[in-house]
């Protein structure tokens, strides 16, 4: 009994933090939400997209129209709060198999609820301003799935552009192809930026001693996403690039990739 009650209270508190996390998101105006327009299931959402200043600038949205998003906003924000209370009394002498189809529930009824509220703020909007979201809507996805250079697509877009599920795993593994290349193309523009940076202050002794201090270069395994930080991850990259391209350009051509 002790461990259902607190295997209840973490699923509690990991809901609430779920929600209370992506009201704040949907608070924040001016282009400030996490990855532009983010809606609570972590997807891009039009709705949000239209609460930035920025962007009601670019649509050219007159107040009537902001004034209508704010309300729809307004009405999101509430409907999140009503969920939360209720889950709580759902919640209560659920298995981990049933909480887990509470949380699709939940998702669910939210999606759906939220599409009613788009669908009712789209309808204050001209046929040029529903167009140009869209363009931006497909903007932020991408942005957010990180980019063609990801090798991900929205499923709007995979929908829209016709895809089929081979072009799809095509796209993924000729992006995965790219980035490697790409990889190699900064390190050694990064060798070289060092070169000329310590070339320009410090003596031939200092350089030497440098190379003496650094080593052969050690390569350091990929970390995980978020396992040492964004700092980490790239302090590990320039440790071992510096080194192997520093030594093999000295006596090399530098920049022959390009």
């Amino acid at each position: 009994m002790v461990f259902r009650g607190r295997t209840q209270v973490l699923a509690l508190a990991v809901l609430c933090a779920f929600l209370v996390a992506a009201d704040v998101a949907m608070a924040q105006q001016g282009g400030r939400t996490r990855g532009g327009g983010g809606s609570m299931w972590g997807q891009v959402s039009q709705l949000n997209l239209l609460g930035q200043e920025g962007i009601q600038k670019e649509l050219e949205l007159v107040s009537d129209q902001v004034d209508a998003i704010k309300e729809a906003q307004d009405r999101q924000r509430e409907m999140m709060r009503e969920v939360f209370m209720g889950a709580r009394d759902r919640m209560q002498g659920l298995d981990n198999d049933e909480r887990q189809e509470l949380f699709k529930e939940i998702q669910d009824e939210m999606k759906e609820a939220n599409t009613g509220l788009e669908n009712e703020v789209m309808e204050e909007l001209l046929p040029h301003q529903i167009s140009r979201l869209k363009q931006i809507f497909n903007q932020a996805q991408s942005k957010r799935s990180g980019g063609p250079q990801s090798g991900s697509m929205s499923s709007s877009l995979v929908e829209d552009l016709g895809l089929t599920e081979e072009q799809v795993e095509e796209l993924k593994e000729k992006a995965a192809e790219v980035s490697k290349r790409l990889k190699e193309k900064v390190a050694k523009l990064q060798a070289q930026a060092q070169d000329e940076i310590f070339s320009s202050v410090l003596t031939k002794d200092q350089l030497a001693k440098y190379e003496e201090l650094m080593g052969d270069a050690f390569e350091f395994p990929e970390p995980t996403r978020g396992a040492w930080g964004r700092g980490g991850d790239r302090g590990g990259d320039r440790g071992s690039d510096r080194g192997s391209d520093r030594g093999s350009d000295r006596g090399g051509d530098r920049g022959s990739d390009f």
